[in-house]
């Protein structure tokens, strides 16, 4: 079964879960160990199917029952997945010369850190490092 063939059979069965309770189910429906089983099902599957979820998962983040960091990161996948800047600098794409990882275009890189600590996710530099990749706002100011 390929990954693509796995989303989907998650995304049926996530549809079936939201549809009988009705809200997105977070930390306390699920608890803290399966608190994100929906959000990574939702971040990775098609747009029209993060967005008929985003109100949910939006709730469950101002509620407190997914982290603020997985909305941002969900905000970042829809933005990427219809074309447009991401905010908070989750989202890396191959390079067109397929010899590395390169930030998706990010909207106001200068100011993406103090974005990201209002999420609660730590420095870009940090979560880059393991791509490889090295912050360098003049150059994504550009994109």
């Amino acid at each position: 079964m390929t990954y693509r063939q796995v989303d989907s059979v998650n995304e049926l069965r996530m549809l079936r879960i939201f549809e009988s309770v009705g809200s997105y189910p977070g930390l306390e429906m699920v608890g803290e160990s399966q608190k994100n089983t929906a959000w990574l099902v939702i971040q990775h599957a098609p747009i029209e199917f993060q967005e008929r979820y985003y109100p949910l998962v939006e709730q469950a983040a101002n509620e407190g029952q997914i982290s603020k960091g997985d909305w941002a990161y969900l905000v970042d996948r829809m933005n990427m997945n219809r074309g447009i800047k991401q905010i908070y600098g989750s989202q890396m794409r191959l390079k067109d010369d397929k010899t590395g990882y390169e930030i998706y275009p990010l909207e106001d890189p200068f100011h993406v850190n103090e974005r990201r600590a209002a999420m609660g996710l730590g420095p870009i530099e940090d979560y880059i490092e393991h791509w490889g990749i090295k912050f360098e706002p003049d150059k994504l100011e550009k994109q």
